[in-house]
């Protein structure tokens, strides 16, 4: 096991018996294969402990008297991203912290969703050597028959099922997610709420952002 919460030692996923823990959620200590973790910080989470992160609204008080002046600073977890919001209060001020609003839990789901994709592929990289190709696609996430016959000998999944029309796989919005390869890499696009994907894999360099408000998840 390393620092980072990572296991191959015959440790089976908690959520999915039938595979292969790959890592330990540092947070619940529960065995977790690539499809149900998500790196964090260089931290390996759960996805559930990584829900459960992200802060209720609070209100933060300074205290009575004087001008002295108070900060509350915390972190916000968003998918296999983290946001740091600092406030601070002048005595006798209450401050409270801005709630989250509906749309943009939407994308913190969104980037959840896209990190258990890419979780999927991790793992059939770590049985197959590689990730799928262009032509392959997410398909070959479930179904082998899209596979090179010597590819498919050493295929063990399915890794991840599809959840729409045609084998589509869908972001939180409900939009398929594109699958496209860059260089040595991979990268998954999500087109966002209004579902116009806006972002062409061919005009981007590994780690880009995408463009507007369509959301991506990078491969190593």
């Amino acid at each position: 096991m390393t620092g980072g919460g990572a296991t191959r030692g015959g440790a089976r996923c908690s959520h999915h018996p039938d595979r292969d823990a790959v890592a330990v959620c540092v947070r619940c200590g529960r065995t977790v294969c690539g499809s149900c973790s998500t790196r964090l910080d260089g931290i390996n989470h759960c996805l559930d402990c990584l829900r459960a992160m992200a802060p209720a609204p609070r209100t933060v008080t300074a205290g009575p008297g004087g001008r002295a002046q108070r900060a509350a600073t915390w972190a916000l977890a968003l998918g296999g991203l983290a946001g740091c919001y600092e406030m601070a209060a002048l005595a006798g001020l209450a401050v409270a912290a801005r709630a989250e609003t509906p749309a943009e839990r939407q994308r913190r789901d969104n980037l959840t969703r896209l990190a258990a994709v890419g979780g999927a592929l991790r793992d059939f990289r770590l049985d197959t050597g590689r990730y799928p190709t262009g032509d392959e696609g997410l398909p070959a996430l479930h179904d082998p028959q899209v596979l090179a016959a010597e590819t498919a000998k050493l295929w063990l999944g399915p890794y991840l099922r599809p959840d729409g029309e045609d084998g589509a796989f869908l972001d939180a919005f409900g939009h398929p997610v594109d699958y496209a390869r860059v260089e040595e890499t991979y990268v998954l696009l999500s087109p966002g709420a209004d579902g116009e994907l806006d972002t062409p894999s061919e005009a981007l360099s590994p780690g880009d952002e995408p463009f507007h408000d369509d959301q991506a998840e990078w491969g190593d």
